[in-house]
């Protein structure tokens, strides 16, 4: 599938930046999709939440 490498970006850099550095010996699948879908959650949620805070301070009036 072109483009899922910036689909899977998020989680693949909570992996290489935190997670590695944590776990140094190679851990098993299962260990490494839960770190991996964690944090592509946690990157994502707070991209949102700081884009949204970014939306309601540059445009007030349109914001509910």
């Amino acid at each position: 599938m072109p483009g899922y490498g910036v689909l899977l970006f998020p989680g693949n850099f909570m992996l290489v930046y935190v997670w590695h550095p944590l776990f140094t010996e190679e851990i098993d699948f299962w260990p490494k999709l839960a770190l991996q879908l964690s944090g592509q959650f946690i990157v994502v949620v707070a991209f949102t939440a700081l884009l949204a805070c970014l939306i309601k301070r540059l445009l007030p009036a349109c914001w509910p």
